[in-house]
């Protein structure tokens, strides 16, 4: 059991890291993959092609968030599962859906981001 546990700060993805990360194709190819598999599953299809920075993705997904209904777009949420006191925040902001694209990209390249801590920790060089 002790060889699943990571410390909280390993948890964490903060600006520079987030950054960092999204320099690093293979880290971009995995949160592409990452954001096409949680956007299928509610049925949304996205067009990544030629997509290999940070404002692109973030655009790539507000555009499709911008036609989303209301019903899909909170079933996108919780799949993606943004934290409920993240998504309070943007809620009502003049910018909600620019805001929630990152909070999404965020969120699916913490994903990776832990997976690859795991993965690290599960199998040492």
């Amino acid at each position: 059991m002790e060889q699943f546990l990571i410390s909280q700060k390993q948890m964490e993805m903060n600006d520079i890291q987030l950054n960092e990360s999204l320099q690093k194709s293979d880290f971009v190819t995995d949160t592409i993959m990452q954001i096409e598999k949680d956007f299928s599953r509610c049925n949304i299809a996205l067009d990544f092609q030629g997509i290999h920075d940070r404002n692109s993705i973030e655009d790539c997904i507000l555009n499709a968030l911008k036609i989303l209904p209301n019903d899909k777009l909170q079933q996108l949420i919780y799949i993606i599962d943004i934290p409920e006191n993240e998504f309070l925040k943007i809620v009502g902001n003049q910018f909600f859906l620019v805001a929630l694209s990152e909070k999404i990209l965020r969120r699916e390249a913490l994903k990776v981001y832990l997976k690859r801590a795991l993965s690290a920790k599960n199998n040492p060089s």
